[in-house]
């Protein structure tokens, strides 16, 4: 089921259902060929294509395939996925795994490979917690902290172990240091290299200094300098990750849908 987003570069107060910021989002992650299908970003960003990406939310579900599945699976799990709930009520967290996801998994299992099935809450940041949310710690950009371009990626490649093919350098990136180490990083990803209005966050706090505020300081940070741009940002903790989905809470960010993405892994 494929909506669509009128504008060119749609701002917040025009996306007015949850399944519309489902749709921004899945732009941000992916480019489509022709029929509408994910495929590999030509952006570089090398953000992995699942075989199958399910979003449920409160206005409706929507789902894509990746380019060169197989049309007959894409149809099965397409009459699957219609018959799933969306999200109901007004709900925090989602507190349910999908009815028909075992269902979904052997359709995609073969001889040689098993399916395997992960994601979570998605979150979005509405304009009026951007405005209301105070910095309770100095927080800056690495740029500002006298590192080069070469010196930052190589921080974030040794100390987080972040794969760099993955970061959004043209985003906003804000970190916090201890006495010039930097100990707490949020930056973006994009896969997309169509869709330039969403960019998701990736915030990593190095141990010994988590629970300590640094992250949710960083996260917000980061959200309102990619507002200030004129683009949607965007945060989606892994389910198990109940940390992440804390913060969340916390900050008031808005749950606006839950998303599973289902990939090949060999036997």
């Amino acid at each position: 089921m494929i909506h669509r987003i009128n504008k060119d570069r749609p701002i917040m107060s025009d996306l007015l259902t949850d399944s519309n910021w489902a749709l921004l989002y899945q732009k941000t992650l992916y480019d489509f060929d022709t029929r509408e299908r994910m495929r590999e970003s030509s952006s570089g960003a090398h953000i992995r294509v699942p075989l199958f990406h399910f979003i449920r939310t409160r206005h409706g579900n929507v789902w894509r395939f990746k380019a060169g599945l197989a049309s007959s699976l894409c149809q099965d799990l397409a009459r699957l996925a219609a018959r799933e709930l969306p999200l109901s009520g007004v709900v925090s967290v989602p507190t349910s795994q999908l009815e028909r996801l075992d269902a979904m998994r052997r359709i995609l299992v073969s001889e040689e490979t098993e399916c395997v099935v992960d994601g979570g809450p998605l979150y979005r940041f509405e304009p009026k917690t951007l405005d209301c949310a105070e910095d309770s710690l100095i927080v800056t950009s690495p740029l500002s902290l006298e590192f080069a371009d070469a010196e930052k990626k190589e921080i974030l490649r040794r100390e987080f172990e972040v794969d760099l093919n993955k970061v959004d350098f043209k985003a906003p990136c804000f970190c916090f240091a201890d006495q010039g180490k930097i100990v707490s990083i949020c930056f973006g990803v994009r896969g997309s290299a169509s869709s330039p209005e969403g960019s998701e966050a990736r915030l990593q706090t190095l141990p010994g200094y988590r629970r300590t505020g640094l992250a949710s300081a960083c996260l917000i940070r980061w959200a309102k300098a990619v507002h200030s741009l004129g683009r949607v940002p965007f945060y989606s903790p892994d389910s198990q990750n109940r940390v992440a989905r804390r913060l969340a809470e916390s900050l008031g960010l808005a749950l606006y849908g839950e998303q599973f993405k289902f990939w090949r892994r060999d036997l």
